[in-house]
């Protein structure tokens, strides 16, 4: 296990670990190849994991997040910034991801049950879906867009929202619909095992593509 708490440092930080705690501030993390549980904290911090299994807690301001190669095994992923990007590749379990004035990039996700959200305003979220597993997924942004990806045979119920003058597109999917308004589509996709709700709050765009 590992345990520091630092100021002003930059840290470069490879397993094997069982579990890492850090606390630092005011400077970058590196970290890899975690087994149990991570935890990072602090402010000012840019922020770079991969190689992680397990609990994933990560809050840092001002700064970007990163994260590769991620499993929660069934267990839960937090990662929270502000005015900073966060970016996911490979990830697999509970997702909870939210920033402010940035953009959220997140490509190759499977999400398995539960509760999932991810959040930013007036900024961009594009998300690729490998899989969704009995899971709710809901996505909120202010005054920006939302380009969802999903696999062609996803079943799950879906709402897309947006304000007035926003627009919602979609493109190779399947979808039987219940509500077709100018700023609402409900409608289920397969049995509608899953759950999907995108919400844009003011002027912004939803792009839903089946891939």
């Amino acid at each position: 296990m590992l345990e520091t708490k630092t100021s002003s440092f930059e840290l470069d930080i490879s397993g094997p670990l069982r579990k890492a705690y850090i606390k630092n501030r005011y400077g970058s993390i590196e970290l890899s190849d975690v087994s149990e549980e991570t935890s990072i904290a602090g402010s000012y911090n840019r922020v770079e994991v991969a190689e992680l299994q397990g609990d994933l807690e990560i809050e840092t301001s001002y700064n970007s997040i990163s994260a590769e190669d991620v499993d929660t095994k069934g267990k839960r992923a937090f990662i929270k910034t502000s005015y900073g990007n966060i970016e996911l590749e490979n990830f697999s379990g509970q997702l909870e991801a939210y920033t402010v004035y940035s953009p959220i990039y997140a490509s190759n996700i499977t999400l398995l049950g539960g509760r999932n959200e991810i959040k930013t305003v007036y900024s961009k979220v594009k998300l690729e879906l490998e899989g969704l597993e009995e899971a709710k997924l809901y996505v909120y942004n202010s005054y920006g867009n939302v380009d969802l990806a999903v696999p062609t045979d996803l079943s799950a119920r879906l709402t897309l929202t947006v304000g007035r003058g926003g627009k919602i597109n979609t493109d190779g999917i399947l979808i039987k619909p219940q509500v077709l308004e100018k700023t609402k589509l409900k409608g289920i996709c397969g049995d509608g095992d899953s759950e999907i709700e995108v919400d844009i709050s003011g002027i912004g765009k939803i792009l839903l593509e089946g891939r």
